[in-house]
């Protein structure tokens, strides 16, 4: 078809080139440009339904963004995602943040060039939680200052000598009580912290790759919709849900004015290197 084109042989040498570049693109990283909630429209305006939900009942948000991506497969890597920062008390937080995530299922060729033929196949699914403090985050906190409060004291007993006095049995108290303190202290952290399971899930929006193929950055504004329940309808996929992949119920009735659950403003795009 090329041939019988009435195109100069120029016109032809550009488009084959073109071509060749989308051909061979091979990415293996995905930028994502966070801006926050597509509030402001123009210097004037503003969009209707864009705003969170009032998650907390001071009618503010405390959100943050977790970006993973989902394969073919189903099963979203990485496993945590990659977190933006939490901006605290607002229904309109504005990230500016950049985000990187690593495209995985590539191969190296014999001629020892990287080839990604799932990254078309591949979404990027963003998930806004409300950073909720609950029963884990208190005890976190309660945990960390009788922590702090013992190694003061532990201290002030070895400097004036009361730890000489004190018998085999109380040392062997003091010990267990710290251990335990300290064993408590880490697994509030993990589960406050890491795992966050005192946290809500708002909204959450799915992005194919296969738009960014073109190398170009992409700016979307994308509405957040209602939490899908995990595990999706895969009988291959059996890990039990944790707190915030189950929030679905929690969430039907915290929408924003408009019914909605909010817009996001994000830029995207794909990378090589």
């Amino acid at each position: 078809m090329l041939e019988e084109s009435p195109l100069s042989v120029s016109e032809k040498a550009l488009l084959v080139q073109s071509a060749a570049a989308e051909i061979s693109f091979q990415p293996r990283f995905l930028y994502v440009r966070l801006v926050g909630t597509a509030t402001v429209l123009s210097r004037h305006s503003y969009r209707v339904g864009a705003e969170l939900p009032a998650m907390d009942g001071n009618g503010r948000a405390d959100a943050y963004v977790k970006c993973r991506l989902v394969p073919a497969s189903g099963v979203p890597y990485p496993k945590r995602g990659v977190v933006s920062r939490t901006i605290y008390r607002t229904t309109a937080p504005q990230w500016n943040e950049e985000l990187e995530l690593t495209l995985v299922g590539g191969n190296v060729r014999c001629d020892g060039t990287y080839e990604n033929r799932s990254a078309a196949k591949t979404e990027v699914l963003f998930q806004v939680f409300d950073a909720d403090v609950g029963v884990w985050g208190w005890l976190y906190i309660a945990l960390r200052l009788s922590l702090f409060a013992m190694l003061v004291g532990a201290a002030s007993a070895y400097i004036t000598g009361y730890d000489d006095k004190m018998s085999r049995a109380q040392v062997m108290v003091a010990k267990a009580v710290g251990i335990s303190l300290t064993v408590l202290t880490m697994a509030s952290y993990v589960y406050s912290r890491l795992l966050r399971t005192q946290d809500e899930l708002i909204g959450e929006a799915k992005v194919p790759l296969s738009i960014l193929m073109d190398q170009k950055d992409h700016i979307m504004h994308l509405k957040l919709r209602q939490p899908t329940v995990w595990p999706p309808t895969s009988p291959s996929i059996k890990r039990p849900p944790t707190g915030q992949e189950l929030s679905q119920e929690s969430t039907e009735a915290k929408l924003n004015a408009s019914g909605g659950r909010g817009i996001l403003n994000v830029t995207l795009s794909l990378a090589e290197r």
